[in-house]
């Protein structure tokens, strides 16, 4: 439990540390290419140390899955692909109503479509500190969950195979955790055994966790001050979205037969929002699309001011244990489809109340315009209330 404590206090300290390198904008937002490609020596560790943990969990999932039952890795993987491609698809859907720009709520569904390896590296850290189980194969859920649901919203921005190979020549470390999880595949158990293996990867992991987390958490204190200029829209998702993701995982993994911690994960990822592929990807496709880079930048920016100012420290302090909770009650098909129960009612409420706030909102600002004689200036696309 210590090192989960170690962790929480990682992310806390770098929120309230200050950084006066961190300036803002002149529109008060601070936008992804000012942390991505901060110069200085933190901006080039940080990458290494994303790399470090993407190669880590790669090889360790591959070596997994070459141990394990096709047919028990195959239902796995497709349930994960699924919530991955269905998370994106209702967040969507919840989106649907609001007045938010098309690529701002297409970028916002791709974030929370694909996971935060951080979020994973944090709940695999948190089920070892309770002394609870979980298959290293599930590794594996983040390469197959990081991708599918880019590939979803640079299909829906109309774009093709083009600006899907433009997309991976400018981050390549989209390919780090694929490539890494098909070379522990074919290398085996014997990879690691190696004493530099567990040098490398067992002994140094929480040391580079430990700063990787710190790092996040000086980002999310920038992006958490975001949220003042932008919406309540973007802040109540942050959470929202969590929340039934959490539980939709939790819930279908137990449904599919997933023991106590490898369901927590499940639900941990879907809970989670990406902030390392899908900005940059949001970024190079609406550029390779036609878009201005200052658009761009503002569709990529909405994403990631939710996933580190709200969802990343909401999952860290609260969202690991609710999941683990969660996973320990639904102990049977009954109590797991009451929770996939609890999802669908929540969802429909959700989306029924938009659809009559957006009924309303639209017989209000017709009756307006007819008595004013004009109709009203277009809103800010990121400003909704």
């Amino acid at each position: 439990m210590v090192r989960m404590y170690l962790f929480i206090a990682a992310l806390v300290a770098g929120v309230m540390i200050k950084h006066q390198h961190l300036k803002k904008t002149h529109s008060s937002k601070v936008l992804p290419d000012q942390i991505q490609h901060e110069n200085g020596w933190h901006a080039q560790i940080h990458r290494l140390v994303t790399s470090y943990l993407l190669l880590r969990i790669g090889l360790m999932g591959g070596v997994e899955l070459g141990q394990t039952e096709t047919f028990d890795v195959l239902v796995s993987s497709l349930l994960a692909v699924g919530l991955a491609v269905g998370i994106c698809l209702l967040t969507l859907a919840l989106l649907a109503t609001t007045r938010l720009d098309r690529d701002i709520r297409i970028s916002l569904a791709v974030h929370f479509g694909s996971v935060s390896i951080g979020t994973f590296a944090a709940a695999t850290a948190y089920l070892e500190a309770m002394n609870m189980h979980y298959s290293p194969t599930t590794s594996a859920w983040v390469a197959l969950m990081e991708l599918p649901a880019i590939l979803l919203g640079v299909g829906l921005l109309n774009g093709g195979a083009q600006s899907l190979l433009r997309l991976f020549r400018q981050d390549k470390s989209m390919l780090l955790l694929p490539t890494a999880l098909v070379i522990g595949l074919i290398m085996g158990p014997g990879l690691n055994q190696s004493p530099a293996f567990t040098l490398l990867f067992e002994t140094a992991f929480d040391p580079m966790l430990l700063y990787f987390l710190y790092q996040m958490g000086r980002q999310t204190r920038t992006y958490a001050n975001n949220l003042e200029a932008s919406s309540r829209v973007l802040a109540s998702l942050g959470i929202m979205m969590p929340l039934l993701g959490g539980t939709l995982g939790t819930a279908a993994g137990r449904l599919a037969g997933l023991g106590v911690g490898d369901a927590m994960l499940l639900g941990s990822l879907a809970a989670s929002a990406s902030y390392v592929a899908a900005p940059t990807a949001m970024r190079a496709a609406l550029v390779a699309l036609g878009s201005s880079p200052e658009r761009a930048a503002q569709a990529a920016s909405a994403g990631l001011t939710v996933a580190l100012g709200v969802t990343l420290p909401f999952n860290l302090l609260v969202g690991l244990r609710f999941y683990l909770i969660e996973a320990q009650w639904f102990d049977s098909p009954q109590r797991a489809g009451v929770g996939l129960l609890v999802v669908l009612i929540c969802l429909s409420a959700l989306l029924l109340r938009q659809r009559l706030a957006a009924l309303w909102s639209t017989m209000r600002h017709g009756d307006q315009s007819g008595r004013d004689g004009h109709t009203h200036a277009p809103r800010d696309p990121i400003s909704v209330t």
